[in-house]
């Protein structure tokens, strides 16, 4: 079995080396180049290990907390959840259950520091690769929709119109009205012009 002790230690190495290349008004902006972060394959191959052993599951809410922190972190390079690539693949490092994958995305709505917003995305986004709506799914894309984040909620509103969740008009119209930036308002258009 995968040592799920190693994530505390992973996230720390991350924030080392956040703290000692950037101010903290920097950490805090998350004006950082995420992506430049030297130990990326250990965190890769940790994962992948994780994945193989099927040990998600078995993860305690802290240390699905610091798996979601670095998943986070890994937004621009896509590996650790699969959503800037096409395919059914969950995770670009192995096979992510959909049930962990669910698991993890229930997790992340919930987390309330900024530095999950780019975890929270990503789940919104990779749930176009499910086949059908389910009610957990439906939910796990209803609490991201409720994101103040305008991004995260304009992505989950196009999930959700592309597994053709029923209310998707009004839902857009709703987003609409709580948007203010012009490309989630685009977003919205778009998934009404598509589904309205």
């Amino acid at each position: 079995m995968v040592a799920a002790n190693k994530l505390p230690e992973l996230v720390a190495q991350f924030r080392q080396w956040l703290t000692a290349n950037y101010t903290a008004e920097e950490i805090d902006q998350l004006n950082v180049d995420d992506a430049g972060y030297p130990h990326w394959k250990e965190v890769a191959a940790y994962v992948t290990a994780l994945l193989a052993a099927d040990g998600v599951a078995a993860l305690t809410d802290d240390e699905q907390t610091d798996l979601l922190y670095l998943v986070a972190r890994n937004w621009d390079l896509g590996w650790l959840i699969a959503w800037l690539s096409p395919g059914e693949q969950l995770s670009n490092l192995g096979v992510l259950k959909q049930a962990d994958f669910l698991r993890l995305a229930a997790k992340a709505a919930t987390l309330t520091p900024r530095e999950f917003a780019d975890a929270k995305y990503q789940f919104a986004v990779a749930c176009r690769k499910f086949a059908a709506l389910t009610p957990e799914l439906e939910r796990v894309l209803l609490a991201l929709y409720r994101e103040a984040d305008d991004y995260t909620k304009t992505c989950a509103l196009a999930s959700l119109a592309k597994l053709r969740y029923p209310a998707i008009k009004d839902l857009a119209q709703q987003c609409w009205g709580q948007v203010s930036d012009e490309h989630a308002q685009l977003a919205c258009l778009l998934v009404l012009a598509e589904h309205g």
